[in-house]
């Protein structure tokens, strides 16, 4: 594992799977990182992944810890050309159709807008 990496694109464009097997992990932009560059991911089941990812859909998480799960799913889709495919274009779609930067800005608008108009309408009721 290369652990911390200064430069990401040359990163990803490096490398055939995205493995992460965090301990504990928040919501992870390396996972969306990963999908922009069309990689199968293999995650932990830690806390973060759980807000983007779909089992066996989009990457496979496997058991926080478990190295012999981890080294299983990694064999998988090192022999597995069609899932390892699979899990990629589901990961880059998920991220083009529900982490793109358009729809994410256009859903904090929409949040930032509600929290406003109950501001108003606080004030208004005072």
């Amino acid at each position: 594992m290369p652990g911390w990496v200064t430069n990401p694109e040359s990163f990803y464009k490096e490398i055939d799977i995205f493995c992460f097997p965090s301990r504990k992990e928040e919501f992870g932009r390396v996972w969306l990182e990963a999908y922009k560059h069309g990689l199968p991911a293999v995650v932990s089941d830690a806390e973060g992944p759980f807000d983007i990812i779909e089992n066996g859909v989009d990457a496979i998480m496997v058991p926080k810890e478990d190295a012999e799960k981890l080294a299983e799913a990694l064999k998988c889709l090192l022999e597995d050309e069609v899932k390892a495919e699979s899990l990629a274009k589901a990961g880059y779609d998920k991220l083009v159709g529900k982490y793109d930067v358009p729809l994410v800005a256009e859903a904090l608008q929409n949040v930032l807008n509600e929290v406003l108009r109950k501001h108003e309408e606080k004030k208004v009721a005072a």
